[in-house]
């Protein structure tokens, strides 16, 4: 789902004024008139492009091994079901895991 946020401002937006209509802004853009999301570094980017291209080098060993998996785990249809979590989220989501074993609801 998306969030659409909204704040009484000038076009484009800046800081708060009461008195103007209200337009769309960005999730990161703050009542000050600060954008609080900054663009990524070059720093950010060639460490992000390192990560991208070290998904690309085990694409394929990854996948053959994932397969026979996915094919023992899927429904009638073939369908899975794959959560995901971002790292803030890791270990809440290990939490849930241990406490699933510890209970028998491995499989």
């Amino acid at each position: 789902y998306q969030i659409a946020r909204y704040m009484r401002s000038g076009n484009p937006p800046s800081v708060l004024i009461p008195s103007e209509k209200f337009r769309s802004i960005s999730r990161g853009h703050m009542k000050t008139g600060r954008d609080n999301l900054s663009p990524p570094t070059a720093k950010d980017i060639l460490s992000n492009f390192k990560d991208l291209s070290n998904y690309f080098k085990h694409f394929e060993d990854v996948t053959a091994e994932l397969k026979p998996i996915l094919k023992r785990v899927a429904d009638d249809k073939g369908t899975v079901i794959v959560q995901t979590c971002n790292k803030g989220q890791s270990e809440l989501l290990m939490n849930f895991a241990c406490s699933a074993r510890t209970r028998g609801l491995e499989d």
